[in-house]
């Protein structure tokens, strides 16, 4: 399937910086009741109103992610993965992945490829499970996930929504492809940062939603008023 494309156009009548976020999860997913996470795929440079304009291209599919925030699980904090797996959300007719992720103290977490699995039930779900072997929290948690190839560098994977990995905890993961795109003023928020949602400052468009449609490119229209309108072609 070719990339999704999110067009946005600054009518707002002053520049604005844009951003690209996973849309709310569905309440299908369970992650033990911890907290999500939810990171800045991508950001566009300051916008001038009203002619600017700022594209947005979205790979598939959504990997599973895994890695060590050396910062903490906090907003502002920019996180890499350490590894990615292939997760297949079950289908009326298939079964979804479960993976397991590995990790061992002064190592980087892992996804043990020979534990892969296809046996999860529920449509669009799979599932990740943390190994038993290494302590919860710290200034330094390891994360599991899910996010998306950078589509400016196929090498590297932008985590879009984790979660605190716990030892022995089941993650029951559904992902959508719904997104929001976020505007701000200042230049303080980049590409892979743990996104405080509420920012001060902050607004955003209305869900833009690629499910039951063929579409794979949508405008997105900033008005005066923080008003959108978002038109799927």
């Amino acid at each position: 399937m070719p990339p999704r494309i999110i067009s946005i156009r600054n009518k707002s009548g002053a520049p604005k910086r844009y951003g690209l976020v996973a849309s709310p999860l569905s309440p299908d997913t369970d992650a033990n009741g911890l907290p999500p996470h939810i990171c800045l795929y991508k950001a566009s440079k300051k916008i001038a109103s009203p002619t600017g304009s700022a594209v947005f291209k979205i790979p598939d599919p959504m990997v599973a992610i895994c890695g060590i925030a050396d910062e903490g699980l906090k907003p502002g904090v920019r996180l890499s993965a350490s590894d990615w797996a292939s997760a297949q959300a079950a289908t009326a007719g298939a079964l979804g992945s479960r993976l397991t992720m590995r990790f061992r103290m002064g190592d980087a977490p892992t996804f043990d490829g020979a534990a892969a699995a296809m046996s999860v039930e529920g449509v669009g779900r799979w599932v990740v499970r943390a190994e038993t072997g290494f302590e919860a929290g710290g200034s330094e948690p390891p994360f599991v996930g899910y996010g998306l190839a950078d589509a400016g560098n196929a090498d590297d994977v932008v985590p879009l929504v984790v979660w605190e990995a716990q030892p022995g905890a089941v993650y029951n993961v559904r992902c959508e492809q719904r997104w929001v795109v976020f505007c701000w003023t200042e230049d303080t928020i980049d590409d892979h940062e743990v996104l405080a949602v509420n920012g001060v400052g902050m607004v955003q468009s209305p869900h833009i939603d690629f499910r039951g449609t063929t579409a794979s490119d949508v405008e997105v229209v900033h008005y005066e008023g923080d008003r959108f309108t978002v038109d799927f072609d």
